[in-house]
């Protein structure tokens, strides 16, 4: 599978902001929080996240994100299931889509 960014989002300190807005606003998010539905809504990245989130480019497929965080952080442990585990909370929240490769 390819992931692919699907929301905007800022660096900042090498580290990266991604910016949402709710999709799928319940009937009183409607009515009562209608202006702030227009506001976009942030999630904060740690280093790893930021290195994924920046390599998320439409080329590069699960496993080679792996190897990426990998290289950058060689004393993490367990890398490959904290990437699969991050790219699967993406993919649920609609910070990505996946794609795969043919």
């Amino acid at each position: 599978m390819i992931p692919i960014q699907a929301c905007e989002f800022e660096e900042k300190d090498s580290e990266v902001i991604i910016h949402y807005y709710e999709k799928n606003p319940t009937f009183i998010e409607k009515i009562f929080f209608k202006k702030f539905l227009k506001i976009p809504q942030k999630v904060d990245l740690d280093k790893i996240g930021s290195l994924i989130w920046l390599n998320l480019d439409g080329k590069r497929n699960v496993d080679e994100l792996i190897n990426i965080v990998k290289n950058n952080f060689p004393n993490e442990e367990n890398l490959e299931n904290r990437v699969k585990l991050f790219i699967t909370q993406l993919f649920k929240n609609k910070f990505i889509q996946l794609f795969r490769k043919t």
